[in-house]
């Protein structure tokens, strides 16, 4: 028999062998769910399926939900006139952290090892049933968030903001992509109270927070808090004027008029035109395709006037970017400080009546001055370090421009960013900043669509969004008015750039349908809107039937629904409180402690 014959016998039996080793795999599994006899059971084969082959999970995915479908209907519902349970669950016992919290770390490793058909885990809560919480089987959401569309549906003082921290919270152990979540009212980091007057820790109790936590705040009292400074990353929010494109001001500027509208959307990505704009009106001539090639040159030759209709709409735009310009939020150039004569600092800023104020209060007078003719502040040598805090306290670290190059970084490191837009006044304002962020990140990946994750080699940054107030970004009303369509498209191009999206809103109506029937994956918890409510059943048939459940009004309850079953499943998320939090951090102390061992 010839080598190359042989060869493919060889082959051949080898290939004979794997199926028929998969089809006793695939027999042993089967006959495990059959044979369970209780949910506990289930959920014991549910984690161990959740390390096997993908082609085996689903194959059998299925099947395991059914069989725990049956013993959910098996149990005996309750109305709601007999709940008698608190509001939301007690917290874990630390011997359940303490196991839940190894397998989320086990499972960050093996993804991080590249095993295929393996995710993260996230620890969610309990399995209920009606009104009754089955604490001894706890639920375990697979993270399957990056690349996909998820949602969280529910009626503020549900415990909304209390299941998003319980996900952010486990999601920081898992480096591999990162997060980024719009936060509208600056409530996920610092310790903050809640509708019912109780103290509610934030993301900065996580054990991880100094080095994968990171707020983006213009907030005073947070850049200042020394405290918090010392549990997460705090940086100041601030965007470039240049970083503004003129039809970002079209788009979110109120009261524009046609013309107004016409001469930013004319120079459209072109932000050059700002220091012209806000510069002398001689040079308003350099504005040649607003007054026209032949107007511009007559002036620039000739000394002509340029048309008083056209400089009338320049100085009113002049007026609103001075306006702008004061925004908390922006900054219209780059600090910059250089090495002077005589062992002085030159140091170069945008105009801060608050760094000034400090300047002035941090530096005696004989060792600072202000040169008028260039501009900058002469400062000593001496006062190097004093002035360096000055600077990163309300401008950032010498040289950077805004926060946008920053945040991607972060998001390439892996960490969590918290946009906090609760500092920024105005509806208006606080979607601009938010647009211009989410859009850097969408447009840096996809400039690399052709690339694969590896944020070390500048390929694309795999993270998921979460966008707070989802109703305000992804409604209707805004994609037909014609808003900037960034976070439509992060919608619905992010799934082939390594970008999830979860939408986070009580009122799923208000969002377009045309988005909604895309989501995979989402949590419901109570809604008072009968139409919101029809919406949801109607946008997936595994909500039928659960109509009373998502209207009662008992905050912690939830239905969860994934593309892998063919039901909603009933649970009761964590509580987010000390106690929990207290659990975790103990928890990771002794895992630290075991492995210096």
């Amino acid at each position: 028999m010839s080598e190359s014959l042989l060869a493919k016998n060889q082959s051949n039996n080898g290939s004979a062998q794997q199926k028929q080793h998969r089809a006793l795999e695939l027999k042993r599994w089967k006959a495990e769910i059959a044979a369970a006899s209780d949910l506990e059971k289930c959920r014991e084969i549910e984690l161990k399926l959740a390390t096997e082959p993908e082609k085996l999970k689903v194959e059998l995915g299925r099947l395991l939900s059914k069989k725990i479908g049956q013993f959910l209907t098996d149990q005996p519902d309750l109305s709601q006139d007999e709940v008698k349970e608190p509001p939301i669950v007690i917290s874990p016992s630390l011997e359940w952290v303490s196991g839940t919290l190894r397998q989320v770390l086990g499972a960050v490793e093996r993804v991080k090892q590249g095993e295929a058909g393996t995710w993260g885990v996230i620890p969610l809560g309990c399995l209920r049933d009606g009104g009754r919480n089955l604490t001894q089987h706890r639920v375990l959401m697979k993270d399957r968030l990056k690349g996909n569309r998820a949602a969280i549906f529910a009626q503020s003082g549900m415990g909304k903001t209390n299941l998003v921290k319980v996900v952010l919270f486990w999601l920081i152990f898992n480096p591999t992509y990162g997060k980024l979540i719009l936060d509208y009212k600056g409530e996920y980091v610092p310790w903050t109270l809640n509708e019912r007057g109780e103290e509610v820790p934030g993301l900065c109790e996580h054990p991880l927070a100094k080095e994968r936590v990171v707020l983006y705040t213009t907030k005073e009292r947070h850049l200042n808090n020394a405290n918090l400074n010392a549990q997460v990353s705090v940086r100041q929010l601030k965007v470039n004027l240049q970083s503004i494109l003129p039809r970002d001001l079209a788009l979110f500027w109120p009261n524009l008029t046609p013309a107004q509208q016409e001469f930013l959307f004319t120079y459209d990505e072109e932000a050059w035109i700002y220091d012209v704009v806000l510069g002398e009106e001689k040079g308003w001539y350099k504005l040649a395709t607003w007054f026209g090639e032949a107007a511009a040159k007559a002036v620039e030759e000739d000394g002509k006037a340029l048309d008083g209709v056209g400089k009338r709409v320049i100085r009113s735009i002049r007026k609103k970017l001075q306006a702008t310009q004061k925004r908390a939020y922006v900054v219209s150039t780059p600090v910059q400080l250089e090495e002077g004569a005589n062992r002085r600092l030159i140091l170069s800023t945008p105009y801060h009546k608050d760094f000034v104020e400090a300047l002035k209060e941090t530096i005696p007078s004989a060792y600072r001055r202000w040169e008028d003719e260039t501009e900058t502040w002469n400062i000593g040598q001496e006062y190097r370090t004093s002035l360096l805090r000055l600077i990163h306290r309300y401008f950032g670290a010498v040289g950077e421009s805004d926060s946008l190059s920053l945040i991607g970084q972060d998001l390439a490191d892996g960490n969590l960013v918290v946009l906090d837009l609760s500092g920024i006044a105005g509806e208006t304002d606080r979607d601009l900043v938010a647009t211009l962020i989410t859009r850097r990140q969408f447009e840096y990946n996809l400039e690399r669509s052709d690339l694969s994750e590896s944020s070390e080699k500048g390929g694309l940054v795999p993270f998921v969004a979460f966008f707070e107030e989802a109703q305000n970004l992804l409604s209707t009303d805004k994609m037909q008015a014609g808003r900037d369509p960034t976070f439509v498209r992060l919608f619905k191009e992010g799934r082939g750039l390594s970008i999830g999206t979860t939408s986070i809103t009580q009122q799923p109506g208000a969002l377009a349908r045309s988005l909604t029937s895309q989501i995979a994956y989402y949590v419901v918890q109570h809604l008072r809107s009968s139409e919101d409510i029809q919406n949801l059943t109607e946008m997936d048939g595994a909500l039928e039937g659960t109509e009373r459940d998502i209207a009662r009004r008992i905050p912690g309850n939830a239905l969860m629904v994934d593309n892998e079953r063919g039901f909603a499943l009933p649970l009761k998320v964590d509580r987010f409180d000390r106690e929990y939090v207290e659990a975790v951090k103990l928890a990771y102390q002794e895992l630290e402690a075991e492995e210096q061992k």
